[in-house]
């Protein structure tokens, strides 16, 4: 071979390496990442996209997946908003569509703000809690965006079963469908919030329930509440208050706070319940006894309990001590609004169970006894 030939040969060889893309050369120096994103207004959620998804992809799986847009109920183009990166920058729906995360070179820790219009402002932080090299293969890639709850149960930790035959769901029916039945979200916060007068406040998409006198039992206690669930909401109204007011523990100062101006059947009501006369459940669940207040326990802690129904899952925590301040605001007082924002504590919880698949009254009772056994 002549040697012109050899130095053709020798150059074709050396074209692809010197002209290689230099788009590939940076796909290969840049590796595909996880980012994992906290919300203020949803300790459970723990979304994480890939660093190849946009801005827009991050505010639409919080639309999905978090109290921002009612877990999926309002989607991520139904109401203005837009997000401040940096303190700064601020990016609307559109800047977002073409902003990728792997353009902003977020450190951990970073924290980016929404400004939501649902009427009035509402603000939410999102917090960038972990940024990790993508491990898995093409096909897995299809699962991103995702709320990634990992599910945390104690050691040792066994659903507690009643020595008797009886069945939460059927005892308290009413009570039972207003919370579990339907895809949309339900709050509960069940038993005293701290040392304040509050043992229990409910809402179901703006219908709220509030209890503001402590029952005798829990025989009671969900009793009261399953009355005050029966009362059906008018339909002419956005909210609906029902504020339980036991006869036993009535007072002149309950009955000129709640039942003295603006009742509205449907829309404002304090129905005044009577007690249930034969206890059946209290010594059935021993530990929730105590959390509850009822009797004294040395290694149970008098508590609540708090449940987030989202859809079909449920986020479980089992709270005590201290809470925080009350939410001030201009929602009419004298109305179940008075027990809202109450139950949040200062203290880090007992336990905290997400993305559960409690699926009614007596499951929740359960699931809550089992737990506190973990503590003897």
């Amino acid at each position: 071979m002549s040697e012109s030939n050899e130095n053709l040969k020798r150059e074709a060889q050396e074209i692809p390496e010197e002209s290689s893309s230099p788009a590939l050369k940076k796909m290969k120096m840049e590796p595909l990442y996880v980012l994992t994103f906290t919300c203020s207004n949803d300790k459970f959620a723990n979304l994480q996209l890939l660093s190849t998804h946009s801005l827009y992809d991050l505010i639409d799986t919080l639309c999905n997946h978090t109290p921002v847009g009612y877990n999926g109920e309002e989607k991520v183009w139904q109401h203005m908003w837009h997000l401040t990166v940096n303190q700064n920058t601020k990016y609307g729906s559109e800047q977002a569509r073409d902003t990728k995360l792997d353009e902003l070179n977020l450190p951990i820790g970073s924290i980016l703000k929404l400004t939501c219009d649902y009427g009035t402002t509402s603000y939410y932080k999102i917090h960038l809690k972990k940024r990790q090299e993508y491990q898995g293969d093409e096909e897995g890639k299809a699962s991103y965006p995702k709320n990634d709850q990992q599910k945390s149960l104690p050691a040792g930790y066994e659903k507690y079963v009643p020595n008797q035959d009886i069945n939460l769901d059927a005892m308290f029916p009413n009570l039972y469908k207003w919370i579990f039945e339907g895809d949309g979200t339900c709050d509960v916060d069940l038993f005293q919030a701290g040392k304040k007068r509050n043992y229990g406040f409910m809402d179901k998409n703006g219908r709220m329930l509030f209890l503001p006198a402590k029952p005798l039992d829990y025989m009671n206690w969900l009793g009261y509440f399953d009355k005050g669930a029966k009362i059906k909401p008018s339909g002419c109204y956005t909210w609906q208050s029902v504020v339980i007011l036991p006869r036993r523990e009535l007072t002149q100062q309950l009955i000129k706070k709640y039942r003295s101006r603006g009742l509205e059947a449907g829309f404002c009501d304090a129905p005044i319940v009577s007690d249930i006369e034969v206890d059946q459940i209290t010594k059935l669940f021993p530990n929730i006894a105590a959390l509850a207040g009822l009797k004294k326990h040395k290694k149970i802690k008098k508590g609540w309990i708090r449940l987030n129904k989202r859809g079909k899952r449920c986020n479980l925590t089992i709270c005590f001590g201290d809470t925080g301040p009350s939410f001030g605001g201009q929602a009419p007082k004298g109305t179940a609004f008075d027990g809202q924002g109450q139950h949040s504590s200062v203290e880090k919880p007992l336990f905290e169970v997400p993305n559960s698949d409690i699926s009614g009254l007596h499951d929740l009772f359960c699931v809550v006894e089992g737990l506190l056994t973990t503590l003897l």
